[in-house]
């Protein structure tokens, strides 16, 4: 999980570092090069047969949401501090069982509902309505988390009939395929440090996505969530140290709200399927 955060973090400042003169669409194009070269090499070690997919309605729509959820959290992460967006990250599963019920036909039980009310509660908490006026920018980052939620879904019936590889390799090529020629129509001249800015957004994208795997294949659930947590403390602490931010307790309160939330529904899901395996 080190390595998931550590990547995470860097993507997040890289994207920051950015944002004032790379267009997010030059970032995401960059960046997916430099991922389709990567999963390229990782491909020639473990097999090229593993592409092959009947699902390939389901990667495009996948990939696209996960195009708009890239493109709104980049936008999050220039407009507000780093904390409130890692923060309002939180909402995701909340998200995931909605979309889950209505695309897998996934049962809401008392356990899920707690799960949703308590992270309506802890984005409430976080955006504060009638208390004062949420930037903008807040909800844009929530409808990211939703656009992510609906990507995370999809990738739970992906991974039925395909590999890790084979739906990286698929997002990398179709977002590539979608952003490369707007990209060129206002392509911008990066100078040595946006390259290097933009090469480091690449390569964390793609080992977050792999150390994330690895920690869920040596620990449980229960046991990963939590240090995921530690996102929003770290995320607080590079804002304040790189870009003089202040983090806000009540963003800190809605995100503990809705991470006990995500708790609960961790814990219920693992019960349950340890009483059906008995």
């Amino acid at each position: 999980m080190l390595g998931t955060l550590s990547s995470l973090l860097m993507l997040a400042i890289a994207a920051r570092e950015l944002s004032g003169t790379i267009s997010t669409l030059q970032m995401i194009t960059v960046r997916n090069a430099v991922g389709f070269i990567l999963i390229c090499a990782l491909l020639q070690g473990s097999g090229w047969k593993q592409l092959k997919t009947a699902q390939s309605g389901t990667h495009l729509v996948r990939s696209v949401s996960h195009l708009i959820a890239q493109y709104a959290w980049i936008f999050g992460l220039a407009s507000i501090p780093m904390a409130e967006v890692f923060a309002l990250e939180f909402s995701g599963p909340v998200w995931s069982v909605i979309i889950a019920s209505v695309l897998l036909g996934e049962k809401i039980n008392r356990f899920r509902v707690l799960t949703l009310v308590l992270g309506i509660i802890g984005v409430l908490t976080i955006l504060r309505p009638g208390f004062r006026n949420p930037d903008p920018a807040m909800f844009i980052v929530i409808f990211s988390a939703v656009c992510f939620a609906l990507a995370n879904v999809l990738t739970k019936k992906l991974v039925v009939n395909n590999s890790p590889l084979n739906i990286i390799f698929y997002v990398t090529v179709i977002q590539f395929m979608l952003t490369v020629i707007p990209t060129v129509a206002i392509w911008v001249v990066p100078d040595t440090r946006e390259w290097l800015w933009m090469i480091v957004m690449g390569i964390v994208a793609i080992t977050a996505h792999y150390c994330f795997a690895r920690a869920f294949s040596y620990a449980d659930a229960m046991v990963v969530i939590p240090m995921d947590f530690l996102r929003l403390p770290l995320a607080g602490i590079m804002g304040w140290l790189l870009y003089q931010e202040s983090m806000d307790e009540f963003v800190i309160l809605g995100a503990l709200i809705m991470f006990g939330g995500n708790l609960i529904g961790i814990y219920t899901e693992k019960r349950r399927l340890n009483a059906n395996n008995e």
